[in-house]
């Protein structure tokens, strides 16, 4: 029964991390959306923008027409 316990307490701590990383994840998402968004509105080329993100061109058009 104790071996149990551990083992819900590893699964517990796990889901704990992992929430936390998506949490961390999705604000990284949502800043860097914006950034993408100040660089064209600045008039920053879309191909520049993504070489610069890492995203290519379509996605980065998703990501300006999604505002």
């Amino acid at each position: 029964m104790e071996e149990d316990g551990h083992e819900m307490s590893r699964v517990s701590a796990a889901a704990a991390v992992y929430r936390s990383t998506l949490d961390q994840h999705n604000q990284a998402r949502t800043e860097l959306h914006a950034a993408i968004r100040a660089a064209l509105a600045a008039g920053l080329p879309i191909g520049q923008v993504a070489t610069e993100s890492g995203f290519d061109r379509e996605h980065v058009r998703r990501i300006r027409d999604s505002s």
